[in-house]
């Protein structure tokens, strides 16, 4: 695909950036490079020296964060049904409040299947192929966009980089839990005794 060809003249522009971003992010990681160094030269020619060089700064993403990153475009309201869990969970979890924590638990599981079910269709509809260990990854970013904000902000823009983890304790969003989707939610521990640890992006 000639990529180029879609630029206009007016993307080329310091408020274009994003929209450009937004098309390099969409593509498959095989064809990123060459459309990124395309928009550069596109930039340069016009000289728009700033814009040039935030593109020429755009790094390829692996092939389950391009996953992961369609979900921008082809979910948006799951993506935010999914990250707006972050708030009710802390929220439930300051409260002590175990059935909501529970039925917090049993929303997150689904929310993250029908993502995981939407990221693989999307990608394949885009002529890319979802193995198992790139859904692994895919649903290990999505618990990981619930701890770090971070992530999150590149899941919702859809220029995440590569896959993210978080392991830890405390709080049930902020842990990448190893057990089967259908496992029972253990209740989190107390706050004076969470140990969070640190993040693996």
């Amino acid at each position: 695909r000639d990529w180029s060809s879609d630029v206009c003249s007016s993307d080329l522009t310091p408020e274009g950036f994003g929209a450009i971003a937004d098309r390099l992010y969409g593509l498959k990681p095989d064809e990123f490079a060459d459309a990124r160094d395309t928009a550069v030269k596109q930039a340069r020619a016009d000289k728009q020296r700033d814009l040039a060089a935030a593109l020429a700064k755009l790094r390829r993403p692996t092939v389950s964060a391009w996953v992961a990153n369609l979900l921008h475009r082809g979910e948006p309201e799951l993506v935010e049904e999914y990250l707006d869990l972050a708030a009710e969970l802390a929220r439930a979890t300051e409260q002590a409040d175990v059935v909501g924590l529970q039925r917090l638990a049993n929303s997150r599981r689904n929310l993250e299947r029908s993502l995981v079910r939407a990221a693989r269709r999307l990608a394949e509809a885009a002529g890319g192929t979802v193995n198992g260990a790139t859904e692994r990854e895919v649903q290990e970013t999505l618990n990981a966009a619930l701890a770090l904000p971070d992530v999150a902000a590149d899941l919702r823009a859809g220029r995440l980089l590569k896959p993210a983890a978080y392991a830890g304790f405390g709080l049930a969003p902020m842990v990448v839990v190893p057990s089967p989707p259908t496992a029972e939610a253990r209740p989190a521990p107390a706050a004076s005794t969470q140990e969070i640890g640190r993040a693996h992006v």
